[in-house]
């Protein structure tokens, strides 16, 4: 087996993600899981060179954001700590989205642009990129051990817990109190299904949609004329492939 990283950096990016989800839970299993780990780390890191670049060009085009501080936070120090904690109490997290939690931290793109449209249905809901903090976790955490106890969940979410990523996009929107983009744990895959996303796709391949749009795949619903294509022209400009 030729080493998936070096294959990754040379541009094998999605060919070696395939490779990486066909292991299924087998990615766990050394020497794969080093390997695994550190293409997911430069995914990452990938990732976080995008939302770097795409902070400042947001704000040259003058985008206000919703939550100033908390366009993109940094992993906190004891982050390695965090993720340990969790995943003893909820189980292994999918090596994309921990690498995320390593790599990146939380990034909250949410907000508005004077000559955009506003966001009043599916044909203009730009869905921007948002990856919460770890913070709110664990109190979510013993809010479904509580609600598994008063029979509140079904389906999937009774065997797994319902990690929340990220406001919908009507929440993002501010036009219902919507649902979350969530990922189901334990979860020993490599890269997980986002539950909930319209693209109905995993963690890895929504950040593909967002940087394919400049940190709203929602454009990719917008008529031309609506299209705001300049800006995102200008947003994309050499932003990283996943």
């Amino acid at each position: 087996m030729s080493n998936l990283l070096e294959r990754y950096l040379q541009g094998e990016r999605r060919a070696v993600w395939a490779e990486l989800a066909a292991y299924g839970d087998k990615v766990r299993q050394e020497p794969l899981l080093s390997d695994a780990l550190a293409v997911a780390r430069a995914t990452m890191g990938r990732a976080r060179e995008n939302v770097e670049l795409l902070v400042p060009r947001l704000e040259v085009l003058g985008y206000n954001f919703t939550y100033p501080k908390y366009v993109l936070v940094p992993p906190e120090p004891d982050v390695l700590n965090r993720l340990a904690a969790l995943e003893k109490l909820a189980g292994v997290l999918p090596l994309s989205l921990r690498a995320w939690c390593e790599v990146v931290g939380s990034v909250n793109f949410t907000g508005s642009h004077p000559a955009w449209p506003e966001e009043d249905d599916l044909e203009t809901f730009r869905d921007p990129l948002v990856v919460e903090p770890l913070l709110g976790v664990f109190d979510e955490y013993v809010y479904w051990q509580y609600g598994l106890s008063e029979g509140m969940f079904e389906g999937d979410e009774v065997d797994c817990f319902p990690l929340s990523i990220s406001p919908d996009e009507f929440r993002k929107a501010q036009v219902s109190s919507g649902s979350s983009y969530k990922v189901l744990v334990p979860n020993t895959a490599a890269d997980a299904l986002l539950e909930n996303e319209w693209h109905e796709t995993t963690f890895v391949n929504y950040l593909r949609a967002c940087f394919k749009w400049g940190g709203f795949p929602g454009f990719s619903r917008y008529s031309p004329t609506l299209l705001p294509q300049e800006a995102v022209a200008y947003l994309t400009e050499g932003l990283l492939a996943l």
